[in-house]
């Protein structure tokens, strides 16, 4: 089987709704893990807002499932790292009265100029946020 480059080997899961009011995580069902393979900001925005790999957008779990998707320490670690990269394209589509698209272009020409990773860049984006007191 052959892998396109930025994509996922895994098997893309769909969580299982828990209609139970307590949080019991076997209750929970499948969990979904954001793609760790990414490295473009482009293909970071596909998972946030349409999904990739047959799966649902980011906002599609976090709207549907709230936080119990992403129950795991690990998903809530890296969720959290990536969650400034969703902050800096709202602030700079705001400020910029840019689409957000196009700040996501911005965002990725940025990243290739600079030539440092996804991760890279979020850590330097999340510095850039504490400085403009965010």
């Amino acid at each position: 089987m052959s892998i396109a480059r930025g994509q996922s080997a895994s098997v893309p899961v769909t969580p299982v709704r828990n209609n139970s009011r307590r949080r019991n995580n076997s209750q929970i069902g499948t969990q979904y893990k954001m793609d760790r393979a990414t490295q473009s900001v482009d293909r970071f925005w596909e998972e946030w807002t349409v999904g990739i790999n047959g799966s649902p957008s980011i906002q599609a779990l976090n709207s549907t499932f709230r936080a119990s998707w992403r129950s795991e320490v690990a998903e809530r670690k890296f969720y959290s790292q990536r969650l400034v990269l969703v902050r800096t394209i709202e602030w700079m589509a705001r400020t910029r009265h840019i689409s957000l698209n196009e700040a996501v272009d911005e965002l990725e020409k940025r990243r290739r100029n600079e030539n440092i990773s996804l991760s890279r860049l979020c850590r330097i984006l999340k510095e850039e946020e504490s400085k403009r007191g965010e």
